[in-house]
């Protein structure tokens, strides 16, 4: 297991503002701008402290930052003022994949960062593993984000805006690729959104609120031959029928098609043939091993996020680079064949019935799903 901590910082704080609304909570000042709040009733991914942070932010003028990291694999920051969220960023793995860049400049700008730290936060937020943004970010705001209450600071916390720059230095930006694909969008559905830390549910604005569906729960999704994605609901009067909404009509069908071609984004992934297994470690290098010798045939090292999504029928592999970029390599890793930058965050992957790869985003701006085929 990795990381898994939460803690709650009240940008210039005063512990007489809380003396006696958490007892169980160890407070100090490790930080020349922050009081920090560390409790062992802190949960990583829970509503409970969400709740407590939105709750202390009625209290008190100051805004009020709460991190927290899942298992060194996922990780959010909450920032909440006069008792309500004001901007997060997030970014999970575990559950699917959902991310959500916030706005940066408003989280600069609330939590006090000079105006040179929008680029510096976009880049480390977009780029950066869980455990190094959490390490940057707390960093850049000179903050103790890293600890809980069985491991408590040892030292005062100083910004160092140095160790950044020398991260985002050792991290460019890849070269530009001749693309041997084209991605366009076929499909586009509008919808509202509930998150609760990894489960995105959509609705369609044909269906009632209260029916929704996830592109992770995939019973309740259904897809034509060309990939593109439907609806459906059971009417509970016979289970061999549905209702189906593809874009555009709506139908009575005997059998719902589950998406038996969805991609799995796994740490592990094999080859067409079963020749190779590749490992995809989220913080470390990606290794491939011939299934046959267990020789390591290939070992690449990865600058920044590289998540598995799946093979195409040519054996191409196509994996997630950032929230909205998807790459196409060979076989061995040894090239990248294509670069794609989709509208909104990639939620999920699969192949139609042809073959190709089909990329399934979500725009908040925009409320919208978005399916590209790729081909």
């Amino acid at each position: 297991m990795g990381t898994s901590l939460a803690s709650i910082h009240i940008l210039d704080g005063d512990k007489s503002q809380i003396d006696g609304m958490l007892p169980k909570a160890v407070i100090g000042q490790w930080s020349d701008r922050f009081l920090s709040v560390y409790s062992e009733d802190f949960n990583e991914i829970s509503k409970s402290t969400e709740r407590l942070a939105k709750s202390l932010s009625k209290k008190m003028p100051q805004p009020v930052l709460l991190a927290w990291i899942f298992d060194s694999d996922d990780v959010g920051f909450h920032v909440y003022q006069d008792g309500k969220k004001i901007v997060e960023h997030i970014a999970i793995v575990h559950a699917g994949n959902y991310f959500k860049m916030g706005n940066v400049p408003l989280f600069c700008e609330i939590l006090g960062l000079p105006s040179e730290d929008k680029k510096r936060l976009r880049v480390v937020w977009k780029k950066a593993n869980a455990e190094e943004k959490l390490f940057l970010t707390a960093s850049l705001l000179g903050v103790p984000l890293g600890y809980d209450s069985k491991y408590l600071p040892d030292k005062f916390i100083m910004r160092d805006s140095d160790v950044v720059d020398k991260w985002i230095s050792e991290h460019p930006a890849p070269p530009k690729v001749n693309n041997a694909t084209k991605a366009e969008i076929m499909q586009e559905m509008s919808f509202y959104s509930i998150y609760s830390y990894g489960n995105v549910y959509f609705g369609s604005n044909l269906l009632d609120p209260n029916d929704c569906w996830s592109p992770r729960n995939r019973s309740l999704l259904t897809m034509n031959e060309n990939g593109m994605l439907c609806i459906y609901k059971d009417l509970g009067v016979d289970e061999s029928h549905s209702y189906i909404i593809y874009p555009g009509e709506e139908k009575l069908v005997e059998e719902a098609n589950s998406l038996e071609n969805t991609i799995n984004m796994s740490e592990y992934t094999f080859s067409p043939d079963g020749k190779y297994k590749y490992r995809f470690r989220l913080t470390d290098n990606v290794t491939i091993i011939n299934t046959e010798t267990q020789a390591i045939e290939n070992e690449v090292a990865k600058s920044t996020m590289m998540i598995p999504c799946g093979f195409d029928d040519i054996d191409r592999i196509w994996v997630m680079r950032s929230e909205s970029t998807i790459e196409a390599w060979d076989m061995m890793l040894t090239k990248t064949l294509s670069r794609h930058k989709l509208k909104g965050c990639i939620i999920g992957t699969h192949k139609n019935a042809h073959g190709d790869i089909c990329v399934v985003t979500e725009s908040e701006k925009a409320g919208a799903v978005y399916v590209y085929k790729i081909s």
